[in-house]
Order: structure tokens, then C-alpha cells, then sequence
């Protein structure tokens, strides 16, 4: 009787993993989706052409003013 409570345990404790590791494939896969959408979100700047974020009216590496329109 034992052996079954063990064997039992064992398969749950299994199961729980396999879960846990298919629920942070999906987070790990959101992630990429996220850092993808954020990278859409930059633009390379004109004078040093570095990357930085579209709503930043300056350069941040350099202090050149970014042209709008």
C-alpha cells in the first residue's frame, strides 16, 4: 500500500511539473511578443544613429533634437 501512495505522489509531482514548465513557455513566448512591440516602438537617430524611443523629443546619446513631421 505504500508503494501506491509513492507511485501516486510521484505522478502528480510529475504532472505539476510538466505544467509549470509548458505555463513558462507561454510567458517566455509573451515576453518576445512584448520586447518585438517595443522595438517597433524606436527610431535610430539622424547624428549618431543610435536607437531610442519614438516619444523622446531629444537623442539621449547625443542631445540632437529630433525633427517631428
Amino acid at each position: 500500500m505504500p508503494i501506491l501512495a509513492c507511485v501516486a505522489i510521484s505522478i502528480i509531482i510529475y504532472a505539476l511539473l510538466v505544467y509549470s514548465m509548458n505555463q513558462s513557455k507561454d510567458i517566455d513566448l509573451m515576453k518576445v511578443d512584448l520586447f518585438n512591440e517595443e522595438e517597433s516602438l524606436s527610431i535610430k537617430c539622424e547624428n549618431c544613429n543610435k536607437s531610442f524611443k519614438k516619444t523622446f523629443r531629444y537623442c539621449p546619446f547625443c542631445g540632437s533634437i529630433r525633427e517631428i513631421g
